[in-house]
């Protein structure tokens, strides 16, 4: 299939739009098949620009990348406020009240709302009328902005001179009356990731004591450019602020380890703000998410409509750190304050203080004068919220603004006619390159890792200490230790560092140090007919892969050395210095002491004899688990028990209740299904069992028994339930296959 451009389209065929998605023109114009985000991008170039029409899917959330395939919010806005025209929405008559929500949150915010629940209860600021300000921005209704069509019982409607129909294998079927010309459509919505990369560092990223890294400057209806976001970076930590679609991976390219950035401040529930939200969430470990219990249940209402994911479980998949407004709240070592901003739905901004720096960051947000006054003598805002409006912190060291079109945003001509002294502090966001003034000394946000704006600070006096705690805190061996046993690993932790190539363990050598990865990043190079002497690491991988054997690498938060240390044994591999590298090191008595008697020393036990009959490899082959990332595929094995499985024992049985499941690894095994009348021959990493009835604890519908001698890995229930809630991402996968 062709990809659409702006110069070969033609009537009555259907190309694939570069972000996703399908495109078909007809005697009425452009019609989409599937929306993954930005797509909006890629039409506005077209002939005929943004298309009226829209089909969505009947699987409208792609799991694998965590985003809708159904995002009409942008396509939308276009067709309302620009082409000033109705938006059409083909779909089935059960999606019609989903998409129907999901518009309304992001057009209405929330249904009767109050945001008095998020001011501290003694505070001397102003609670906004929340409904009275969110209504002077909407002056219309969800009917005026948007038209429905249902497909009918014959699966078929008829919009202007087309008949859209979706036939049995879920294809859409476009037949256009003018030429009598029909098309048909693939089912799957596929995804494709389009953003500048910049720049790309050859070193792993080091973020500084304090400084901004742009994810995007500009606006969800800008072609030529990323859209708005950024990464904070304090006390060498990130926090992502409203990350853009495709963030996680953008980060992962440019060399820049995303467990460096573990919480999110999210400011409102717009596409162009929340998208990357859901896909941090579902990287890997928890994550913490900082906003008010008003956004956070905006956020909650649109993505678990979208995802089909309930509001409680979706919940339980990050740590939600409700901020009050009226009070300061420590984030990374910094004190932030945050305020509602004059926006079209409940939108916070906010400002910190860091030792001698402060920063204050607008959100979206109408900071004009002259509406000010007119929401005053509207009697829109009260005279306190009018000060409050007005008394913007422009004294602030660092400001961050954005600007766009009024009604919704700050012109940017208002910015530009500031004291020449603010403007020298202010960075611009959320604006196109070509509506940003020529004759200014405001500073338009630069996209890119290389870009990122470091104020210059001195390492704190405990900045070592702190730096080291953060490391060995996102450990999973050291995250239950108590602050006498933290104290302890604290103390006989040794620094060292390598150049890029050198050898840090040698295989056949005895384990003399377990090695936690600080900064930069390993590699371990298995069945290396010419190890490296002198060469560079780079030139040995290249070599290596040439020979089709397996590389392993290991970046910041992990780790590596630890089966030898404790089987007592020679190191099994080569471990290289991928680029220089900075690793904490503890000696191996110190290292065993430390975890005597500890759930971990139990679980890294079960990682050294399930490594010894080759979990790793099984994992790998199982394609339920095999995009995990380093760190959850070892704590997965922490979980798993090797069992040797006797011929003609069973498994499963009949209506028994389930409460494991395996992984094969070798041997004869197979399972009859009584369900689908079908016998299932397993192999290795095939995983032994139903979902859904693990899940649930139901009854079994397979029957399954080794017809020879196997060997298999078991997970227990519990185990993985608990594993599941440490990682959301896993999770999803999990939900996926459930579904």
């Amino acid at each position: 299939m062709k990809t659409a451009t702006a110069t070969n389209i033609h009537m009555g065929e259907v190309y694939a739009l570069p972000r996703g998605g399908y495109l078909v023109e007809t005697i009425e114009g452009y019609i989409q098949v599937g929306s993954p985000p930005e797509t909006i991008k890629d039409t506005m170039g077209f002939p005929q620009g943004v298309p009226q029409v829209f089909c969505l899917p009947n699987k409208f959330f792609n799991r694998d990348k965590a985003i809708s395939v159904a995002e009409v919010e942008f396509p939308l806005y276009y067709n309302f406020f620009i082409k000033k025209r109705k938006f059409i929405i083909v779909c089935l008559k059960k999606h019609k009240q989903i998409f129907q929500r999901v518009i309304r949150e992001a057009l209405f915010g929330p249904e009767n709302v109050d945001v008095s629940k998020d001011f501290a209860p003694d505070t001397t600021l102003p609670i906004p009328n929340m409904k009275k300000e969110l209504a002077y921005f909407v002056g219309f209704k969800l009917e005026e902005v948007v038209q429905f069509y249902t497909l009918d019982n014959e699966n078929s409607v008829k919009v202007k001179n087309c008949v859209i129909s979706l036939n049995s294998k879920q294809e859409y079927e476009i037949l256009d009356l003018g030429t009598n010309k029909s098309v048909t459509i693939p089912p799957e919505i596929t995804y494709n990731v389009i953003y500048d990369i910049g720049k790309i560092p050859q070193e792993p990223f080091k973020p500084p004591v304090l400084g901004v890294t742009c994810l995007g400057p500009s606006h969800g209806f800008d072609p030529k450019d990323n859209t708005s976001g950024f990464i904070i970076w304090i006390n060498e930590m990130g926090i992502m602020v409203d990350p853009p679609v495709n963030s996680t991976e953008w980060l992962m390219r440019s060399n820049v380890n995303p467990k460096l950035i573990d919480a999110i401040i999210l400011t409102h529930t717009h596409a162009d703000h929340d998208t990357g939200t859901f896909q941090k969430i579902l990287e890997e470990e928890k994550i913490d998410i900082y906003t008010t219990h008003t956004v956070m249940d905006s956020w909650i209402n649109k993505y678990s409509t979208l995802s089909e994911i309930p509001p409680g479980e979706l919940r339980s998949l990050f740590n939600f750190k409700p901020v009050t407004i009226g009070e300061s709240i420590n984030i990374k070592g910094a004190w932030f304050q945050f305020r509602y901003m004059l926006h079209s739905i409940p939108t916070v901004g906010f400002n910190f203080s860091f030792r001698n720096k402060t920063f204050v960051y607008s959100s979206d947000h109408l900071n004009l004068p002259d509406k000010f006054d007119e929401l005053l003598e509207k009697n829109i805002i009260s005279k306190k919220r009018y000060q409050e409006l007005s008394n913007f912190p422009w004294h602030s060291d660092i400001i961050y603004h954005e600007s766009g079109m009024p009604p919704l945003h700050t012109p940017v001509s208002y910015l530009n006619s500031l004291p020449v002294e603010t403007q020298k502090k202010m960075t611009i966001y959320h604006i196109a390159a070509k509506d940003f003034p020529s004759e200014t000394t405001l500073t338009l946000a630069k996209f890119g890792i290389a870009n990122t704006r470091i104020t210059n600070m001195a390492r704190g006096p405990f900045q070592e200490a702190y730096s080291i705690l953060d490391t060995i805190s996102k450990i999973d061996l050291f995250k239950d230790f108590d602050f006498v046993k933290i104290k302890d690993t604290l103390s006989v932790i040794e620094r060292k560092t390598f150049k890029a190539g050198a050898i840090v363990i040698k295989k056949g050598t005895p384990g003399d140090y377990f090695y936690i990865v600080e900064s930069g990043s390993l590699a371990i190079l298995r069945e290396q007919k010419n190890p490296p002497k002198d060469t560079p690491l780079a030139n040995s991988i290249e070599k290596d892969l040439s020979t089709s054997s397996t590389v392993k690498r290991y970046g910041r938060y992990q780790y590596v050395g630890e089966v030898s240390l404790l089987l007592n044994e020679p190191r099994t591999v080569d471990v290289y210095a991928e680029t220089d590298v900075t690793l904490l090191a503890i000696e191996k008595t110190s290292f065993l002491n430390i975890i005597k008697g500890t759930e971990s020393e139990e679980r890294l036990k079960n990682i050294a004899l399930n490594r010894d009959q080759q979990s790793w490899e099984a994992l790998s082959c199982t394609p339920f688990f095999n995009t995990l990332t380093a760190s959850q595929k070892t704590e997965l094995e922490t979980l798993l028990k090797r069992v040797e499985v006797k011929s003609d024992m069973y498994l499963f049985q009949d209506k028994k209740i389930v409460r494991e499941l395996y992984i094969h690894h070798s041997g004869n095994v197979e399972g009859f299904n009584k369900h689908k009348a079908e016998t299932i021959h397993y192999k290795t990493g095939d995983i032994i069992g139903n979902y859904k009835e693990f899940k649930d604890s139901l009854k079994s519908s397979l029957i399954c028994q080794a017809s020879s001698k196997a060997i298999l890995f078991k997970i227990e229930k519990d185990n993985f339930d608990r594993y599941l809630k440490r990682n959301p991402g896993v999770y999803l996968r999990f939900f996926e296959a459930l579904s």
